[in-house]
């Protein structure tokens, strides 16, 4: 029997600042209905700086590649707009300039997990299953030249 069982029919009143609440438990009895396993299609994700994400399905073997110049054009840009705008100390045109640039990273990955999202659509019961990507930044260390552009995956990680 369980321990808690005698707890949970006990009606509580409960206070959070000025306000009251009643919490009072509800205990429903319904039939578990088992659903037949249904074959599925994986599809994977990998995730990277040159490509952005390569998506595939292994049984039909199509692929498609989403490049990262873009990201790294407006990322590059930015930061230059930043710095130029910092040597002048143009501080009203950096706040002006506000958080553009994460609005516009935040567009593209919807944009880009649209995309992704389209393309699983072609098969069967599709399922995506990304990288795993707990040790981005360690990894990102070793590639060279990465620099600023790394972190534009963190973003992507978010975005699924």
């Amino acid at each position: 029997m369980d321990k808690n069982r005698e707890n949970r029919s006990i009606i509580q009143l409960l206070r959070k600042g000025s306000d009251w609440y009643l919490a009072i438990p509800v205990e429903i009895s319904c039939e578990i209905t088992t659903f037949s396993i249904v074959p599925q299609t994986f599809i994977g994700v990998d995730v990277g700086l040159r490509h952005l994400a390569v998506i595939s399905e292994p049984k039909s073997g199509k692929r498609q590649y989403f490049s990262g110049k873009e990201i790294g054009y407006i990322r590059r840009h930015f930061r230059s707009l930043r710095r130029s705008l910092g040597k002048k100390k143009a501080l009203r045109a950096i706040k002006r300039l506000g958080h553009k640039e994460n609005r516009w990273m935040e567009d593209y990955n919807r944009k880009l997990a649209k995309k992704m999202v389209d393309f699983a659509l072609q098969f069967d019961r599709p399922v995506l299953k990304m990288e795993q990507l707990y040790n981005i930044r360690q990894t990102c260390k070793t590639t060279q030249c990465s620099g600023y552009l790394c972190y534009s995956e963190v973003h992507l990680s978010r975005m699924l």
